[in-house]
């Protein structure tokens, strides 16, 4: 089975670009999408935002986590063992490098996980042709593909839905040192890929703590659209906290003001008709929440939608779901999510039930999401 290590391997894509580049461990300079990538030792150094525990060679281990956010998406990595490179935005694209740390510091760039995103929308057949074209990065790097057994597969890594497909590789020199997979992935109609590559003697140690990028690897939202998922602070690229302006130009499409409360403080701004159901609070001209309604399509991100049970919400978040009875319907109840990160304290998620099933939901700020009754 090689669909542990492979995942982990998955995690962060090489560069795309009109010209294959070549990476290769060995080189003392780090691969670059552009002329602007950066050095590692200038690399802005993010904030630890939590712990997790892992299993590397059988035994838990508990390892400190750093997030990091790009244009085009967010994780979270072990930052004991891992140091990112960004390379500089360019019209080909944005490659994210993370390399393995060795216990004294020193880099070694023959282990690495590395995401990209073309700059221009493409396919998932043009970015599998980028890779394995005869132009394409396996040819300058002189990788060859190596067939999956039939034994093998990628069943452990179906928790990340940004997958599609993968590809296993090795180097056409000395292949038995190196494990290489090249994932292909898709999100918010984006496709992009992900390279995994490391000596095979560092399997145990590298690709738990891959796994975790992996894990957590989340698009950064584009536009708003009907596929677009509630989040604690926004839908799309909608944040709370926008102006009115702001969350148009965000999501790429005029929001209709409806008639304010008698404070004047407080309305509603909707998207066009092809967002069915969803409805942005607005305070003092900033979006302090956003409501799905109306038997709308729409989903969180861990999935719930209207007409989920009550029983499938507590699944989706287990532990951490309160229930208080609903101010108007007899049998109905809110459900309130509560986020256990500190930075998410002052924001919740609440569905609204019948007793059964899920009728509409929200999220947003303190106090604005709590109002039953909205602007009234």
């Amino acid at each position: 089975m090689f669909a542990r290590s492979l995942f982990v391997t998955f995690l962060l894509g090489s560069s795309i670009a009109c010209t294959p580049q070549t990476i290769k461990g060995s080189n003392p300079d780090p691969p670059s999408v552009s002329p602007q990538a950066t050095p590692l030792a200038s690399q802005p150094t993010p904030t630890p935002s939590q712990t997790t525990t892992i299993q590397i060679e059988g035994e838990p281990q508990q390892v400190p986590l750093e997030s990091i956010q790009t244009p085009n998406f967010s994780t979270h990595f072990p930052e004991d063992r891992f140091a990112v490179q960004r390379g500089g935005g360019s019209g080909e694209g944005e490659g994210t490098w993370f390399y393995w740390k060795q216990p004294d510091g020193t880099i070694n760039k023959d282990a690495y996980v590395q995401v990209f995103f073309p700059g221009a929308k493409q396919s998932l057949s043009q970015v599998r042709q980028f890779l394995v074209g005869e132009r394409g990065i396996f040819n300058a790097n002189q990788w060859e593909q190596v067939n999956r057994g039939s034994g093998d597969s990628y069943a452990e890594i179906a928790y990340a839905p940004w997958l599609r497909d993968l590809i296993l590789f090795k180097p056409r020199t000395n292949p038995q040192n190196i494990t290489g997979t090249a994932y292909l992935g898709e999100i918010e109609g984006r496709a992009f890929y992900v390279i995994s590559h490391y000596p095979r003697e560092y399997a145990d140690g590298f690709s738990p703590r891959a796994d975790v990028i992996l894990r957590n690897l989340k698009g950064r939202a584009t536009g708003l659209n009907s596929s677009s998922q509630l989040t604690l602070r926004g839908i799309g690229a909608v944040q709370v906290g926008m102006t009115v302006e702001e969350a148009a130009k965000a999501s790429g499409q005029p929001l209709t003001r409806g008639k304010p409360a008698p404070s004047n403080t407080c309305s509603y701004v909707t998207p066009s008709a092809s967002i069915p159901g969803v409805n942005f609070m607005v305070i003092d001209d900033r979006i302090a929440r956003i409501d799905v309604r109306k038997s709308s399509p729409m989903t969180t991100l861990s999935g719930a939608k209207i007409g989920d049970s009550e029983a499938r919400i507590k699944q989706l978040y287990p532990g951490q779901i309160s229930v208080t009875p609903h101010k108007y319907l007899p049998n109905g109840h809110y459900l309130t999510y509560t986020p256990k990160d500190a930075k998410d304290r002052n924001y919740r998620l609440i569905f609204e039930t019948d007793g059964k099933q899920v009728t509409e939901f929200r999220s947003g700020q303190l106090p604005e999401v709590t109002w039953v009754e909205g602007c009234s």
